[in-house]
C-alpha cells in the first residue's frame, strides 16, 4: 500500500461517531456494522463459512451449560449474546485489521523514515510530562496508603492495649 491514499483511509476510519450503541463485538455495533459488512462480503463471495441464520439472528438468547435460559444476577433479565459464528468472524476481521495496519505502519516507516522518527520523538516528548506526573501521583498514593495502614495498625494496637488493661466484669 502506498502512503498517498492513506490520508483518506485514516481520516475516514478515525472520524468520531455519534451513533447510538447496541450489542457490540470488538467495540463495534453488530447490527448496524458487522451484519451489513459480512452481508456484503458474502454477496462478493469473500465469506462462505458464515451461515445465513447467523446474519439473520445475530443476537441470541444466552443459555447456561445445562441448557436453561441465562438470567442476569443483577437485573433478573434474560441475557443476550452475539451469535458465536459472528463473534468468530469479528475475531478474524480484527486479526486481519491488525495485520493490514501493521503493514501500513511498516510502509510509512520505511518510505518516510525521517518524518516517522520525528513524529515518534514529538509524541514521546509530549507524553513525558504525563508519564512523570502519573508516576509521582502513584508514589504519593502509595505513601498515603502506607500512612493510613500504619495509623490503622496503631489504632488497633491501642484498642487491644486498652481492652487488656480493663478490670474484668464480675457478676
Amino acid at each position: 500500500m502506498s502512503t498517498k491514499g492513506l490520508n483518506e483511509h485514516y481520516g475516514t476510519m478515525l472520524a468520531p461517531s455519534t451513533k447510538a450503541i447496541s450489542r457490540r463485538a470488538w467495540g463495534v455495533d453488530v447490527e448496524t456494522f458487522w451484519v451489513p459488512v459480512f452481508t456484503a462480503a458474502k454477496v462478493m463471495g469473500h465469506i462462505q463459512d458464515l451461515p445465513d441464520e447467523s446474519l439473520g439472528a445475530p443476537i441470541r438468547l444466552a443459555h447456561n451449560k445445562d441448557g436453561a435460559v441465562k438470567f442476569s444476577e443483577t437485573t433478573g433479565l434474560p441475557v443476550f449474546k452475539v451469535d458465536p459464528k459472528i463473534t468468530d468472524m469479528v475475531n478474524r476481521a480484527r486479526e486481519n485489521y491488525i495485520a493490514v495496519n501493521l503493514r501500513v505502519v511498516g510502509t510509512v516507516a520505511e518510505e518516510r523514515k525521517t518524518d516517522f522518527k520525528r513524529q515518534v520523538e514529538r509524541q514521546q516528548t509530549a507524553g513525558r510530562p504525563f508519564i512523570e506526573a502519573d508516576e509521582a501521583a502513584q508514589v504519593e498514593a502509595a505513601r498515603l496508603m502506607q500512612e493510613a495502614a500504619e495509623a490503622a495498625l496503631a489504632e488497633a494496637a491501642q484498642v487491644l492495649t486498652e481492652t487488656n488493661h480493663k478490670e474484668p466484669v464480675t457478676a
